[in-house]
């Protein structure tokens, strides 16, 4: 289902920057050579997000429902996972994101590569669905840039997928105020652009330098935002990242 620890620098829940906890989700990429397929099997306890990012890539949900051809910027949701994925003739590059449907992910994970036979499902519990998330959402419109809302918490009860492109600008920008303990996490995956996202303890948290605040670079990571930070933002550069919100909210 998710890369296992093998197969990555590290694992697919590990948070970055490290505030010594771990991530509710998984969060990783494939590239995919021009027509080749990726399956990964029905689970009873994890649902499936995927974000195409380059290419046309041919959803297949494993219940033999009808194939989605989902472009750039368009996203699946499979609840129970249960799909394949094949490339076009240019190959793909695909932002995948598992989640537990039920509990935490680690055991939903064990749970599947103890016994596949064990967590394999007949009904989807959930619908499959494919969204854009460049559809406009007037209610995620903020002064410092553009957002646009795909998945909600219809297609999942457990996050909110997005695309967020700030304006370039000179000036720290202020995306969030995540310091509520209720506000739960926020993920970002820069896709393009550049920028600093800097980071100020709050609540049981601590930042790695021991300091109040933490800078990381924008630059081909992940970047987690766990409850009781607050951050902000610089872009010189016109920047657009992918946001996880986790619950949805």
């Amino acid at each position: 289902m998710t890369p296992r620890p093998a197969e990555t620098n590290t694992p697919a829940t590990a948070a970055y920057p490290d505030l010594g906890t771990s991530l509710p989700v998984a969060v990783w990429h494939e590239i995919l050579k021009p027509n080749v397929r990726l399956d990964y099997p029905r689970s009873k306890g994890i649902g499936l997000f995927g974000v195409v990012l380059r290419g046309i890539i041919t959803v297949a949900p494993s219940e033999g429902t009808t194939l989605a051809a989902v472009d750039p910027w368009k996203a699946f949701v499979a609840p129970g996972s249960g799909v394949g994925l094949t490339a076009d003739a240019s190959g793909g590059f695909v932002l995948l994101v598992a989640y537990p449907l039920d509990g935490s992910l680690d055991r939903a994970i064990a749970a599947l590569r103890t016994s596949e036979k064990a967590v394999y499902w007949d009904k989807r519990p959930g619908t499959f669905a494919v969204q854009d998330l460049l559809r406009d959402d007037t209610s995620m419109c903020m002064p410092t840039g553009h957002a646009a809302i795909g998945a909600d918490a219809g297609p999942s009860p457990v996050a909110t997928l997005g695309l967020l492109c700030p304006y370039a600008g000179s000036n720290t920008q202020h995306l969030s105020d995540n310091a509520s303990q209720d506000h739960g996490w926020e993920v970002y995956v820069r896709v393009g652009g550049t920028g600093t996202v800097s980071l100020a303890s709050g609540g049981d948290v601590s930042l790695p330098n021991g300091r109040g605040k933490f800078d990381v670079e924008v630059d081909k990571v992940i970047i987690t935002v766990p409850p009781g930070v607050t951050y902000f933002v610089n872009s010189p550069t016109p920047l657009q990242v992918i946001r996880l919100l986790i619950p949805p909210r």
